[in-house]
């Protein structure tokens, strides 16, 4: 569209200036101080052609200069940054007084803003051969710097063009609640002329112009219109093999057929995501589909750049703030989280920082909020040495000697448990937290190192007795192997005058016949049972047999148990693997922040 005039003084509109991203992404209140002014006149040729000489919704090019400006009319009022091109379309409409059943465009630098299909129509696509977005976009969002000038079109019939002047772009602590209407010259424009009696048309030109806040957005979730040609680009998407393109193109071509909530089902996406790609092919067509963060449109490298150092800058400044105490900045909390960050942030800059902002920064430095871990930590003097021995022994067993895990497990009383289960959905699973219980089981264990054989034996109690009866069960298991590492906690049992002195005694006629295993005790650390591998096979039994169990006496359970002992020594003997992972590489201590339950610390 061109409109032309031979005046030789004009200067001529061409769209904002080049600072249209100066303010982009600002998340503080916006108003905005606006000028309108009528462009067209009867004697004013329009150009409505596109370049093929085929009809079109957009003009390929629009000009507007000074002598086309009405003269001696203008109003001057105030939007809300949060206002979309819609309310802002509604807003001067009201203005000027006009209906509201026609079609319209904003021309805003190098870019068209149309609102060509109403919300009530189905059929969503459009002939419009130039590319264009819709209106359904906030106007703190396009960009816009003070002293920027851009057009608005109206009724693509008539063609009423209008210039509108940013005056003057200031923050607001609280948005304002609606437009005003701050100062107004001319007579008001007859938007059908002819159509009214003299008097009426008196009367109208001549009424003082009001200003109301705009509808609340409407169906803010419903795509506006699509471009025909960038139907054909979803239209492949939707038939390619490239499921997030697949998804997205459902999600705008059914966007009239079905709701957000039958289309997130339908591709298997959260509805948010069904969402942010509606608003982002609103507000940036099919750029904003295929940014991968959601924004659309292009950014100039100098403009990235710039934006890109605004960042770092505040990722600096962030992680100044939280390598000192909140107490620095007169926080009363003993440590950080974002919002306190924030308010630091905006106490030390002066300036304004979005939670959400506080917490990608901190994720892209590396930094996340946790909560800390209760660790195991172990008080014995000379946890090194035994350590050191434990890893040496197991890594320099000689031919035909076994090393074995010892623990203890009990009392396991006969009783309903609680579990996991697989149960329906809504289902929920209970049990008694008092009950009196059927029986009691204590159990000892030996778990190979080397074959990652089971051995198992009920008693009565955790004490040197059990102890006894284990180790003697080992021994005639494995008669023939020269010697038997046994190694178990700090637990006041294993190291009894009672057990040491059965054990030399033991050993001593071991040495006199010449005959079984000699047993040598690999004691471990005070307060160290990760160390002990068993402990995760006891686990793993109570899991499979013992939780969500509710056996009927003693002689059930202990055959539950033992049932699962047998199956896991019969896997291992078809499918031989050492017992045990970590504990096997020297190395692997050497860090004691390596080490799985915990850390050590000295003492």
């Amino acid at each position: 569209m061109t409109i032309n005039d031979d005046s030789p003084t004009d200067q001529p509109f061409a769209g904002a200036t080049s600072s249209q991203h100066k303010h982009a992404g600002r998340r503080v209140s916006l108003t905005f101080t606006l000028r309108i002014e009528y462009a067209s006149s009867p004697t004013v040729a329009v150009d409505v052609s596109s370049a093929a000489d085929k009809a079109s919704y957009l003009a390929p090019t629009l000009s507007i200069t000074e002598s086309a400006i009405k003269p001696d009319w203008s109003r001057e009022f105030t939007v809300i940054g949060r206002h979309t091109l819609e309310q802002l379309n509604e807003i001067i409409l009201h203005i000027l007084g006009w209906d509201r059943e026609h079609l319209f465009e904003f021309r805003i630098a190098d870019r068209v803003y149309a609102h060509m299909v109403f919300l009530n129509e189905d059929d969503l696509f459009v002939d419009a051969e130039k590319p264009c977005v819709s209106c359904h976009i906030p106007i703190r969002r396009i960009g816009l710097s003070e002293g920027d000038v851009f057009a608005y079109i109206y009724d693509f019939g008539d063609y009423h063009i209008f210039r509108i002047t940013v005056i003057g772009i200031r923050t607001t602590s609280t948005a304002e609640s609606v437009p005003i209407l701050l100062s107004y010259r001319g007579e008001n424009i007859i938007q059908y002329p002819g159509t009214m009696s003299d008097a009426d048309e008196l009367m109208f030109r001549n009424l003082a112009p009001t200003i109301a806040a705009p509808e609340v957005v409407r169906d803010q979730f419903r795509v506006r219109f699509i471009r025909e040609s960038d139907g054909l680009t979803l239209r492949e998407w939707r038939a390619s093999n490239n499921k997030t393109h697949w998804q997205k193109a459902v999600a705008i071509l059914e966007n009239r057929n079905f709701s957000v909530g039958n289309i997130a089902t339908k591709i298997e996406r959260a509805e948010g995501n069904v969402e942010k790609w509606i608003k982002s092919f609103n507000r940036f067509g099919l750029q904003g589909l295929k940014k991968p963060d959601g924004r659309g449109g292009s950014i100039k490298a100098p403009e990235r750049a710039k934006r890109t150092a605004v960042r770092d800058q505040k990722a600096r400044r962030i992680l100044e703030i939280v390598h000192a105490k909140p107490s620095a900045y007169g926080i009363n909390r003993s440590n950080w989280n974002r919002p306190s960050i924030a308010r630091a942030y905006e106490q030390e800059h002066n300036g304004t920082i979005d939670v959400s902002t506080v917490g990608e920064l901190l994720g892209k430095s590396g930094y996340s909020i946790r909560k800390a871990r209760r660790v195991l930590t172990s008080p014995d003097p000379n946890y090194r040495e035994k350590v050191d021995l434990l890893l040496n022994t197991l890594q320099n067993l000689k031919p035909g000697e076994l090393f074995f895990f010892v623990d203890e497990l009990g009392p396991l009383r006969v009783k309903k448990y609680g579990g996991r289960a697989l149960v329906r959905k809504k289902e929920v699973l209970t049990y008694p937290q008092v009950q009196t219980h059927r029986g009691i089981i204590m159990m000892s264990g030996a778990l190979s190192a080397t074959t990652n054989q089971v051995t198992w034996v009920y008693g009565r109690a955790k004490d040197t007795t059990a102890m006894i009866d284990l180790m003697e069960v080992l021994y005639n298991q494995n008669f023939l192997a020269p010697k038997l590492y046994v190694t178990w906690d700090a637990a006041s049992w294993h190291k009894s005058a009672m057990l040491v002195e059965w054990l030399d005694l033991f050993n001593s006629r071991t040495k006199s016949t010449n005959g079984g295993p000699l047993i040598e005790l690999v004691p471990l650390p005070t307060s160290s049972q990760f160390l002990d591998v068993i402990e995760a096979v006891f686990s793993g039994m109570k899991r499979a047999v013992v939780h969500h169990s509710d056996y009927r006496d003693v002689p059930e359970m202990k055959a539950a148990i033992s049932r699962h002992f047998a199956e896991r020594n019969a896997h291992f003997r078809e499918n031989p693997r050492r017992a045990g992972k970590k504990i096997w590489e020297i190395d692997f201590f050497d860090d004691k922040e390596n080490i799985r339950s915990g850390n050590y610390r000295e003492w």
